[in-house]
């Protein structure tokens, strides 16, 4: 765990406790990056917003608009807006079918995959009920890269972490900094006395859909941000943020 306090602008405790790695057993510290996860949902929508208020994007956009294989394949869900996507109004499927990705057992969904599952996982009318979905905000991730002709990880960068100053803030995995990740761990089931480390480094699956979650890693002294779902962390030490989408964070 990384703990940070701010009394108004002063960093009054900055601390970390635990292990990194139960592997290795090295020591984590307050620099250890962390994936925000779904948190990083915050900064897709902050983007969508921003193009909204520049005109370039409506709230009431059909997504098959911006993701026209969706429309090609007159999937239902070609007609959902990009506020219910938003808003988990759309009746489209959590994670799809197969989503084995999360337990790291086959790679996150590329667009092809990303975009079947999500023609073919509709699961309750748009507005009926709401759905939480990664596959909805990795559609919204693939809509900001077709608006913004960018990656949605370049994109958010430049858009949403610089001027927030969340320099150690980003979408996925970056190998150049792979001693900077602290593991994920199982729990302790029933029986059992060791943990199992999960998706450290390298060993995790790379991509994932642009804007839904598991989006960027973040450090307790400064932050980073998917699209549909990002990699990093929220930093304690740092003005909170943290990077979402169903891409790859």
């Amino acid at each position: 765990m990384q703990v940070a306090v701010r009394s108004g602008g002063e960093l009054v405790l900055s601390a970390a406790v635990g292990v990194a790695d139960v592997g290795t057993g090295a020591p984590l510290t307050a620099e250890h990056l962390f994936h925000v996860a779904s948190h990083s949902k915050t900064f897709t929508a902050t983007a969508v917003l921003q193009l909204v208020e520049a005109g370039r994007m409506r709230l009431d956009d059909p997504i098959g608009s911006h993701v026209p294989e969706l429309e090609a394949a007159g999937s239902p869900i070609a007609r959902a807006t990009v506020r219910e996507l938003l808003g988990h109004q759309s009746g489209v499927t959590r994670d799809g079918a197969h989503a084995d990705f999360w337990q790291l057992e086959t790679s996150f969904p590329g667009r092809e995959r990303l975009i079947a599952e999500a023609g073919n996982g509709v699961v309750h009318g748009r507005n009926e009920h709401f759905k939480y979905s990664n596959v909805g905000y990795g559609l919204i991730g693939l809509a900001i890269e077709a608006v913004t002709g960018e990656p949605f990880a370049e994109h958010v960068q430049h858009a949403v972490l610089g001027p927030l100053g969340l320099t150690r803030t980003g979408a996925d995995h970056d190998p150049a900094r792979s001693d900077e990740y602290a593991a994920g761990h199982t729990a302790l089931l029933l029986g059992e006395q060791t943990r199992r480390v999960l998706g450290h480094d390298g060993t995790a699956p790379t991509r994932r859909p642009p804007g839904s979650g598991r989006p960027p890693r973040s450090s307790a002294s400064s932050p980073r941000p998917h699209s549909s779902s990002a990699t990093t962390g929220s930093s304690p030490t740092t003005p909170s943020g943290s990077c979402s989408g169903s891409s790859r964070w």
